[in-house]
């Protein structure tokens, strides 16, 4: 069994700046196959810098903290903590990411409509730290929005077997965001 190590408030973000229609420089998603929700393009590291807000992410032990972002439209602008695994192959590297912003005046299933469109039927009614949230799956990524009282966020993790599914399971149940 990992064990889970404490790494107080996370003192790392990587501030998400750039444009919401960025190419994807390793190309297409499975090979330009159809998907069911817009998915994440991955773009070079970017540096960090101390992030806005504390929440709290507490990984197993063998994580590190991100230098990486994963650049979604939501990302773009937002503020991101990242955990990732160290170490391994490149194959069976997990990681989960954070990001936030302050809402608009949407509630969260407005915010699904307005943003995705007909896309928004893809996401599932789920819930995330026991708040309503929305997710959607694609391969071995997974993405969730929830809100808080204070913050719109957007989860992605990525877990390519399922021992390190267990992990980013482990770490999505000790996620702490803040309510104020």
């Amino acid at each position: 069994m990992v064990a889970l190590a404490a790494v107080g408030w996370l003192a790392v973000g990587v501030a998400c700046g750039g444009s919401d229609d960025v190419d994807d420089p390793l190309g297409p998603v499975n090979g330009g196959a159809p998907t069911t929700a817009p998915a994440p393009t991955f773009l070079p590291t970017r540096p960090t810098s101390p992030p806005a807000d504390n929440v709290r992410l507490t990984y197993p032990e063998g994580w590190g903290p991100g230098a990486e972002v994963v650049s979604t439209p939501f990302s773009s602008g937002a503020v991101c903590n990242a955990a990732v695994t160290s170490g391994g192959e490149a194959a069976d590297q997990a990681f989960v990411q954070v990001c936030w912003r302050d809402p608009d005046h949407l509630d969260l299933a407005e915010f699904m409509a307005t943003t995705f469109g007909p896309a928004a039927a893809d996401y599932t009614e789920t819930t995330l730290t026991g708040r309503p949230a929305y997710s959607s799956r694609e391969g071995a990524r997974t993405t969730f929005f929830v809100d808080t009282a204070v913050r719109r966020y957007q989860v992605v993790t990525s877990a390519p077997n399922p021992a390190r599914q267990a992990e980013v399971d482990r770490v999505l149940a000790a996620l702490d965001l803040p309510e104020s």
